[in-house]
């Protein structure tokens, strides 16, 4: 299998996609519409055990054209540096982005095309950021559900209810 780990928080197998032919399958299917395809890699951190796989999903996202990758681990973004990756890359919520010091040093070491900013930040720290730097692009998360967050750590079980016993 590909994805041998959760490069996502996604820990259900289900919630994976399988193989790098399938990943292309579905990258192959949304570029035909005139769409472009998101890969998120954001785990909160990776370590030498898993960093083979983690780096063998960066290298066939790349080669099977997908056009953006969600990052939170300086790893990732130092590998892609190395590699001089040219696609759009996007600061998940995971790097606890708060101010603009830290906004600052992103945008000074790597080509960051988005930032996410975490779920937590005001409206005015908003306001102050997305001013301080016009030509950011930034996202923020809107929820009105009620999830179980802090920071960055969800404890929501997603797709828990997918799975059956022939597959556990």
């Amino acid at each position: 299998n590909w994805f041998e780990i959760s490069p996502n928080w996604r820990q259900h197998a289900k919630a994976q996609i399988q193989k790098k032919e399938v990943l292309k399958e579905i990258v192959d299917y949304v570029h035909s519409k005139w769409l472009k395809t998101m890969l998120t890699v954001n785990a909160n951190s990776y370590n030498s055990f898993v960093w083979p796989k983690v780096k063998q999903i960066i290298d066939d996202a790349i080669e099977t054209w997908v056009n953006w990758l969600v990052l939170s681990d300086f790893w990732v973004l130092n590998y892609l540096k190395e590699i001089n990756y040219k696609w759009l890359i996007n600061l998940s919520t995971i790097f606890c982005i708060y101010n603009s010091e830290a906004i600052k040093f992103f945008l000074k070491q790597y080509k960051i095309d988005r930032i996410i900013l975490p779920r937590e930040v005001t409206m005015s720290e908003i306001r102050e950021l997305t001013s301080e730097f016009p030509d950011t692009k930034f996202e923020v998360f809107l929820s009105w559900d009620k999830r179980v967050w802090n920071n960055w750590f969800c404890f929501v079980f997603h797709n828990a209810l997918i799975h059956d016993a022939k597959t556990w």
